[in-house]
């Protein structure tokens, strides 16, 4: 019963919070299919999802260097935020940061 919260922000702008359990996979678009129980009907393939995604790049960091390449390493073979949240990935829009370390 406490899955979804949605609040109006502004004429047309609403914020919607999904609480997900430790062990849940969260999924995103079936979170938001639940918002319609408080009045916000959300179209499920005219829906955009904006996540973001970092990568790290070479420069005058803080860290060792075979930290940052480790590091670097990890983050390639990690799962996008995308997969994780179940979003089609149609309706995906990245937005990238570098980040050195």
């Amino acid at each position: 019963a406490e899955r979804v919260a949605v609040t109006l922000l502004a004429e047309g702008i609403y914020n919607v919070d999904a609480r997900f359990g430790f062990r849940e996979e969260p999924d995103v678009p079936a979170a938001l299919a639940l918002a319609a129980t408080y009045g916000l009907a959300l179209e499920p393939m005219t829906t955009t999802y904006f996540v973001a995604r970092s990568s790290i790049v070479d420069g005058p960091g803080q860290m060792p260097r075979w930290r940052c390449n480790l590091f670097g390493w990890m983050m390639r073979q990690s799962e996008g935020a995308a997969t994780y949240f179940k979003l089609p990935a149609n309706q995906v829009v990245e937005l990238g940061t570098q980040v050195m370390l």
